[in-house]
């Protein structure tokens, strides 16, 4: 690995560390109204369109363990969704889409639709249809919107930290 990777990657840790401690750190908030960015799946997703199969299939299955460690969530369900995300996101980039700020904006979303409406028949699914359906459009929508928007921030972003 040369001088420029290791230091992208060494940046990339930083800041994947940094999101995870903004998203679960109890005493602050990026909360506006219902929405609430998914901070580390926004990463993930454009982490895995400037990388390899490998590479983003591992970041997925990292981020997954870590977020699982310290989410209220059921153990193993990040870590087995997110290596899959990632893989999917980097064959879609590598194959079809042109690895551009508008595919980023349309595979986040996609991706986050995804995410949360698999979130949501698992772990909410005790409840009637009708609070699912009020749950999704009033607090899943926004929230990915916004992880959406802080996607396309970050793809700016990391293209700068390729760059480097």
């Amino acid at each position: 690995m040369d001088t420029s990777k290791k230091k992208s990657f060494f940046i990339n840790v930083f800041i994947a560390l940094f999101l995870i401690f903004v998203q679960y750190n109890g005493y602050f908030s990026l909360k506006i109204g219902n929405a609430v960015p998914f901070l580390p799946f926004a990463f993930i997703i454009i982490i895995s369109m400037l990388s390899s199969e490998i590479y983003s299939a591992f970041t997925g299955l990292v981020m997954g363990i870590i977020i699982d460690a310290i989410s209220s969530t059921s153990f193993g369900f990040n870590s087995i969704i997110f290596p899959v995300i990632c893989l999917s996101v980097t064959l879609l980039v590598h194959y079809l889409f042109n690895n551009n700020i508008l595919a980023s904006l349309v595979l986040s979303g996609a991706y986050s639709v995804i995410y949360f409406a698999i979130r949501i028949v698992l772990f909410y699914s005790k409840s009637s249809i009708s609070e699912m359906f009020s749950y999704f459009w009033s607090t899943t929508i926004p929230s990915v919107i916004y992880t959406t928007v802080i996607a396309f921030l970050l793809y700016i972003f990391e293209k700068k930290v390729i760059k480097l």
